[in-house]
């Protein structure tokens, strides 16, 4: 997956994340879960919740 398409996974991920279970629940490694990725991959994008 390239890094563009990597990164709207994880934009997505995250948006149903805080749809369904809160804005509280939306952490780096709750996004790695969802989105079946490892945290590292999430931190590359992203590196705290400020930079989403």
């Amino acid at each position: 997956m390239s890094y563009d398409e990597r990164h709207g996974q994880v934009l997505d991920t995250a948006a149903a994340v805080v749809g369904t279970e809160g804005a509280d629940a939306l952490t780096l490694a709750r996004v790695a879960e969802q989105a079946g990725v490892t945290k590292p991959i999430v931190y590359g994008h992203f590196e705290t919740r400020a930079g989403w």
